[in-house]
């Protein structure tokens, strides 16, 4: 059976400054923003322990309220997306390339 560990949450929001802010005050985490513009203001949310979740602008057009994402690590990202769907579950996006880093789907 393949194993699945959450490995990683991300914090969508329609006002990122407002969320890191609140986030900040709430958990006392620093939030660094990626000066590089191709990351959209992308930031790294810290604390003593090091990274703890990513925080950024929901996509365009994206209509939904601001929310958290929790990512889960599977040895095959399209056999577990075929999974979920045979168990009756949404294929958002299906697997697709993330740079180097691997691959990943939206269920």
């Amino acid at each position: 059976m393949d194993e699945m560990k959450p490995i990683w949450v991300e914090h969508s929001s329609t006002d990122p400054a407002k969320s890191r802010e609140f986030y900040s005050k709430v958990f006392g985490w620093k939030v660094e923003v990626h000066p590089d513009p191709q990351y959209g203001g992308y930031g790294m949310a810290k604390s003593a322990a090091g990274d703890i979740a990513g925080m950024g602008r929901k996509q365009p057009g994206d209509q939904s309220p601001s929310s958290w994402m929790l990512y889960l690590a599977t040895k095959d990202a399209r056999a577990t997306a075929d999974k979920a769907k045979a168990a009756g579950g949404t294929v958002v996006a299906p697997p697709f390339a993330v740079g180097d880093q691997g691959t990943m789907a939206v269920i």
